[in-house]
Order: C-alpha cells, then structure tokens, then sequence
C-alpha cells in the first residue's frame, strides 16, 4: 500500500490547521492566566470568577459555535471565484454574529439573578464579587463574537494565520492589562479583579483588525 496517497496533503493542512489549533488555545489560556492572577487576591475572588466564567462558558459557546457556520460557506464561494457570494455571506454571517452577541450579552445580563437562588446554594460574598464581573463579561461577549465572524471568513479564505496573530496579541495584552488592573500597580482601586476578562475579549477583536489591515 503507498502510504503516500494519504500522506501528500498533510504537510498543506498542517499549515491550515495549526493556526486555527492555537488560536483555539488561546481562548483557553485567557482563562488560564486569569484564574492564576486572581486566585493571589482570595478564595472568594477566585471563586467567583469560576463562577461567573461557568456562565460565560455556555453563552460563549453558543456563539462560537454559530459562527463556525461562516467557513464552509466562504470556502464554496472562494473555490468557485464566487466573490459576490462571499461577500454576502461574511456580510450576513457579520449581522448574525453581531444579533448573536448582543442576544448573549443581555440573556446574561438578565439571568445573573440565578446567582442567587437557593438552586445554586452559592456563598453570599461569592455571588457579591461574581455579579459585577459577570456584568462585565456579559458585555465583553459582543466583540468577542464579532471577532468569531472575521476569524471564520479568514479561515475560509486559508487565511489562518491572521486569527492566530491575534489571539497572540490578546494574549500578551491580556497578561499585561491583568498585572496593571488584578494586581494594582497602576491607578486601579476602581477597578478590582472583575477588570480580567473584558479587555482580551476587546483585544481579539481589535487585535484582528490591526493585523489583517497592518499585513495587507
């Protein structure tokens, strides 16, 4: 059997999927390195970050999950030179991704009165730090999603590589924002430790968009 029938294309998707496997890192060591700065405040600021970002999870992967829509459809249209096509789908993939994040942000919003049913069974000082940070992550959710729609069309495009970029940059500004905001070396009282999570959120989106309008 020649193994060689199977093997020719792995080297040209180990380019395409290696990207896409560290950006999907990314998202992961953004809660990683948050759990890490916070849990030097306290028990109860630790807790109530996990408790907050177990919510996060589930609105996070629902729009997550909708965007992935957006890359078959743009890679139809690409293999095809179909460039109105592929317009209209990042366009309308863009408006959902949008209506999408803001629908999680405001079923967010609402539901954090969970936080203090008896269901839940939560200590009262660890749901008292976790509703100002869910506000916060809420929020964070529609830049977020939005980024998802940019990082699809790109990946539908074989543009990998540009996603990547800027989950590294939200990254490295996530570590620093986190030192400036968790640990108060700057001008911060106001802040507290619910600052974590709302800038590397801002940052994927951003942090895209310097990259693709910086590369071209």
């Amino acid at each position: 059997m020649n193994l060689s029938i199977y093997t020719k294309e792995f080297s040209y998707n180990w380019k395409l999927a290696s990207p896409v496997m560290l950006g999907m890192l990314g998202h992961t060591f953004v809660s990683f390195v948050d759990n890490i700065m916070v849990g030097q405040l306290g028990t109860a600021e630790l807790a109530a970050v996990s408790l907050g970002n177990s919510f996060m999870f589930v609105a996070m992967s629902i729009g997550i999950g909708f965007s992935t829509a957006i890359t078959p459809l743009i890679a139809e249209a690409d293999s095809s030179n179909n460039f109105s096509k592929a317009k209209s789908t990042f366009k309308h993939g863009l408006f959902l991704c949008t209506i999408i994040g803001i629908s999680m942000f405001l079923l967010l919003y609402f539901s954090k009165s969970i936080l203090h049913s008896n269901f839940l069974d939560q200590p009262k000082e660890v749901v008292a730090l976790a509703i100002p940070y869910l506000d916060l992550v809420a929020f964070s959710l529609i830049p977020l999603i939005i980024f998802q729609a940019f990082k699809q069309f790109s990946d539908g495009l074989s543009m990998t590589k540009y996603p990547m970029y800027a989950t590294i940059i939200a990254n490295i500004v996530n570590i620093i924002l986190n030192y400036i905001f968790i640990l108060e070396i700057w001008i911060t009282s106001l802040w507290d430790y619910w600052c974590c999570l709302w800038h590397p959120n801002f940052s994927f989106y951003y942090g895209y968009l310097f990259v693709v309008f910086t590369g071209k």
